[in-house]
């Protein structure tokens, strides 16, 4: 008994070691199989992985030199407007403008958008023009917080480089705040004296923050005409070829298209707030630089005042800035029709029957002032203007009956 036993324990140790050895084998095959399927996958996460790794250190390359690139065009910008900031313009164009309303008070009326545009269409279009950068246009609002169209504007052109826009923040009060006089004839209310203080701010503001050359007063609801750049060019360039040293150009009428040296701003800024309850701001700068007063005459000196022949702005607005009254539109010259009395005074009309063959008043002719003005503006006379003056351009003629008014 105690054998049989002993032999089936045996025969039991032998089918569990034959069973092991079967799980072994089937283990090892299984180890197999899995290594064989694991391997492909395996090989090829591991080259996935070094593809990324190679390609984030190439994005990593490229966001280096992407990153020193921006740091350049950043320090290239950070001087370009440093430049521009530091940099003497050739004219500055001072727009003050004023929330304008219908009757009711209800509605905004838009005359500034078509003001800047149409200066827009004039400017140069390439970097390579020579007035390129050489321009800049600063609006000045007045009724900071209240004026839509100054808003809206300001949004639109925010990219042009020939644009600025800011508030008057703290408009100078009248000095006797309580009187609300509405004016009579010549003399001027209380809206007017306002108006006068917000112009002496702006031509404060552009003295502050801009150099310049030459100073054009525009009002917000004048279109320049078209090729007025080209006109404005001329104009400043024969005025000091034939006078040297003057001390205003009208080209137009209103408080609008008259232009000054830069040393007068300040001088006639000055005698606006010193007048401004005596007359209106269009009427004493004519008053100013015709030197009709004492004060005025000191800063006129034997400087002439002169006169286009041809407007160069067409009024768009019907509704007054300065006055509180309506005017028809067709009350006054469009693009290129003469400026003679009465839509301007006397004293700074163009005289045709004095100039019947020129273009700016007065027309005579000084060789020696030519060459001093050109040596204070480092444009050299030329030989031919010595003895006569240069030939003009009948403006006129080109453009008042043509498809570019």
């Amino acid at each position: 008994e105690d054998g049989e036993k002993q032999q089936l324990e045996g025969q039991k140790l032998w089918r569990l070691r034959a069973q092991l050895d079967t799980f072994r084998k089937r283990l090892d095959n299984y180890e197999s199989e899995d290594s064989q399927r694991a391997s492909p996958s395996l090989s090829l996460c591991c080259k996935n992985a070094l593809t990324c790794k190679e390609k984030l250190k190439n994005c990593k390359t490229d966001a280096d030199e992407r990153g020193a690139d921006l740091l350049h065009l950043n320090v290239s910008d950070m001087m370009l407007e440093q430049e521009l900031s530091s940099q003497a313009y050739w004219l500055v164009i001072a727009i003050p403008t004023v929330r304008r309303t219908n009757k009711t008070g209800r509605v905004e009326i838009d005359y500034l958008t078509n003001t800047l545009d149409a200066l827009k269409e004039n400017l140069p279009v390439s970097a390579n023009d020579p007035l390129w950068g050489k321009v800049k246009i600063v609006v000045y609002n007045n009724n900071a917080g209240a004026h839509k169209v100054f808003e809206r504007n300001k949004e639109r052109l925010a990219s042009e480089i020939h644009f600025d826009f800011d508030d008057n923040k703290f408009p100078t009060p009248d000095k006797d705040a309580s009187k609300k006089d509405e004016g009579s004839g010549a003399v001027p209310g209380y809206r007017v004296r306002q108006q006068t203080r917000d112009v002496v701010t702006t031509m404060r503001y552009i003295i502050k923050n801009y150099k310049f050359s030459y100073f054009l007063f525009m009002e917000d609801d004048f279109e320049l005409c078209s090729h007025g750049f080209d006109a404005i060019r001329y104009l400043l360039d024969r005025a000091t070829l034939y006078h040297g040293d003057w001390i205003a150009i009208r080209a137009s009428y209103g408080l609008n298209g008259i232009f000054l040296q830069a040393q007068d701003v300040d001088k006639l800024a000055n005698y606006f707030e010193q007048h401004q309850a005596r007359r209106p701001p269009d009427h004493l700068i004519v008053e100013w630089f015709a030197g009709e007063t004492k004060q005025a005459q000191k800063d006129k000196g034997d400087r002439v005042n002169i006169g286009f022949r041809y407007n160069l702005w067409n009024h768009i607005g019907t509704r007054s800035s300065l006055r509180n009254w309506l005017h028809p539109r067709n009350q006054f010259p469009s693009c290129w029709e003469e400026l003679t009395e009465p839509v301007v005074f006397p004293v700074e009309s163009f005289k045709s029957k004095v100039c019947p063959d020129d273009d700016i008043w007065p027309c005579n002719w000084n060789s020696s002032k030519t060459k001093s003005s050109c040596e204070l503006d480092n444009c050299a006379a030329r030989s031919q203007y010595k003895n006569s003056p240069p030939s003009r351009i009948p403006w006129g003629n080109l453009y008042k009956n043509s498809s570019y008014n």
